[in-house]
């Protein structure tokens, strides 16, 4: 990434405590995380082929990393240069195909698209389960109001790609922070958020804080959001985690920093490196 060893030891101490529970919990989250951090920097070295594989490699692991696509559709990835969008284009469709078909190659072409027919059946029955860790848990455990996860999920995917849209024409530290969004994305509006998730956003929070937040402000957001997401969730607080889980408390943090992202896509401060 694009910033300087003070930040990125800050980054690794901020998300260190979930990096732990993630690793002892058996996830692919940091999986996750990293191939998107990858395509990120394969798209601003101009990478088409990296960016595909890695975007499409999330994809496969945890369906939602697809949502990475929209950083380079509605970013000047694709809209200042033609030749790079053209190269990229081919190379996600050479990927997709490559990476769907390959498994067949140790379970045959029978038993994949069987996989691939159960792996359907399950995200058709898996939104009614829970409201996850998002903003749709927050307000249901507030309320008791019923949410239809697609369709809040639409709502919030175009609200998102508006402001990358709107902040377009940024320099790099701008695209940095609509990569930021996206990693907030991922459990502010994602009705399968579950502890392990927050690894992806802690990452991008701590990237956030480092190299874009205020000095003044910093630490307090830090303590917060350590304090919610993290803290709360170690073994001293144990008793209380049904308490915890009931109200969503790990995503609040998330719930007041995705509004100051888009204001940095689109304000005046938008790219401005503070630290």
């Amino acid at each position: 990434l694009p910033v300087k060893a003070p930040t990125k030891k800050a980054v690794f101490w901020i998300t260190l405590p979930e990096f732990i529970g993630s690793t002892q919990n058996f996830q692919s989250n940091i999986h996750i995380i990293a191939l998107l951090m990858l395509y990120w920097v394969a798209l601003e070295e101009k990478r088409p082929w990296l960016a595909a594989l890695t975007l499409l490699s999330s994809f496969y692991i945890k369906i939602f990393g697809i949502l990475g696509l929209g950083l380079f559709l509605f970013s000047n990835y694709s809209l200042r240069n033609k030749k790079f969008f053209l190269r990229f284009v081919m190379s996600f469709v050479v990927s997709f195909v490559a990476l769907t078909f390959a498994p067949a190659l140790l379970t045959g072409l029978k038993n994949l698209l069987f996989q691939y027919q159960e792996w359907a059946r399950m995200l058709e029955n898996d939104v009614s389960i829970s409201y996850g860790f998002s903003l749709m848990g927050f307000v249901h455990a507030l309320t008791k109001t019923h949410f239809n996860p697609i369709l809040v999920q639409m709502a919030g995917g175009l609200l998102w790609l508006t402001f990358l849209f709107l902040g377009r024409n940024t320099n790099q530290q701008g695209r940095l922070l609509g990569f930021i969004s996206l990693c907030y994305f991922f459990v502010v509006f994602n009705h399968k958020s579950e502890s392990p998730t927050f690894i992806i956003p802690m990452v991008a929070f701590g990237l956030h804080q480092s190299y874009f937040q205020k000095p003044k402000q910093r630490w307090g957001w830090i303590l917060l959001t350590l304090g919610l997401v993290s803290l709360l969730y170690a073994d001293p607080f144990r008793a209380w985690r049904s308490v915890f889980d009931q109200y969503c408390v790990k995503v609040i943090p998330f719930l007041l920093l995705t509004p100051l992202i888009f204001k940095f896509l689109i304000g005046d401060e938008k790219a401005q490196k503070i630290s």
